[in-house]
């Protein structure tokens, strides 16, 4: 068995359309980007968001406005193993690193995996943007609450 049919074929996110002699159907994909796909749709997607299917997704949005300090990164770190386990069986997650651009207040989850059964592996960048405004330029009041001049 080839190693990228173990992957198989799959819709191409984000969804498009593509023409194959006089048929229009849609675009398929059945490399990498496939399981990358599915990882960013896991991670992206709230735990009870999913109607019919309120346990499909990951944790991630209760960091959404942490600070992403060590006990943040383990916490980001387990939440989204623990997802991609569940939701991406295919999968085998091999590690895990963070890239911190601390002049951007960004932080980055740089996701590294194998595909079980061969020796196809890969990997998924999981960015997170700390846009939260700083408490020294917070006016507050009854009129200008969180309103900066």
């Amino acid at each position: 068995m080839d190693s990228l049919s173990r992957i198989g074929k799959g819709i191409k996110l984000p969804f498009t359309f593509s023409q194959r002699g006089n048929v229009r159907g849609t675009a398929t994909d059945t490399s990498l980007d496939k399981i990358n796909d599915a990882i960013k749709m896991i991670l992206q997607t709230s735990l009870s968001e999913r109607f019919m299917n309120n346990e499909c997704g990951s944790l991630l949005d209760e960091c959404l406005f942490d600070f992403i300090d060590e006990a943040g990164r383990d916490l980001i770190y387990l939440y989204s193993v623990e997802a991609l386990q569940r939701w991406v069986p295919i999968i085998s997650v091999t590690g895990a690193t963070f890239l911190v651009d601390a002049e951007n207040n960004a932080t980055a989850l740089v996701i590294e995996y194998t595909v079980i059964g061969t020796p196809v592996s890969g990997t998924y960048t999981y960015p997170f943007q700390q846009g939260a405004m700083p408490t020294q330029d917070l006016i507050t009041g009854e009129n200008y609450a969180n309103v900066v001049r």
